[in-house]
């Protein structure tokens, strides 16, 4: 993220591959962070394509990034800089092998949305 903002207008698009889908899949949300982000949750709004651009499915989704009461940072972290992963769609199983694009926008009351570093996207069998 330019200055480690997300601005509501950055849609961030990643492109993956599902070569089984007789198959279960695990979608999970790669989040680093800093200690400083001012919420403890992060809100996300997805949308999975086919890759004929086919919407398959679209959902609003919150995740903790913090203990709400503790304040204490969720994930692995050094010098205040923290990743977390977020399963966003648990045993998944996608409608054929093929191609897929997932994309994702904050959607928080703040714009920009300051100390998210980056987010990334991990696709793995689940019960890996």
């Amino acid at each position: 993220m330019p200055d480690n903002k997300w601005d509501e207008d950055k849609e961030l698009i990643f492109d993956f591959e599902v070569p089984d889908h007789r198959q279960m899949y695990n979608v999970l949300y790669n989040v680093r962070y800093s200690v400083d982000y001012p919420f403890y949750n992060l809100y996300v709004k997805y949308n999975l394509l086919d890759s004929a651009g086919r919407e398959l499915n679209q959902k609003l989704q919150g995740m903790d990034l913090m203990d709400s009461k503790t304040g204490k940072p969720f994930g692995k972290g050094v010098g205040g800089v923290y990743d977390f992963r977020v399963l966003a769609l648990p045993s998944y199983v996608f409608p054929y092998s093929g191609k897929y694009k997932l994309k994702v926008r904050q959607y928080m009351r703040q714009n920009p949305l300051p100390q998210i570093y980056s987010f990334g996207l991990r696709v793995e069998k689940a019960g890996a």
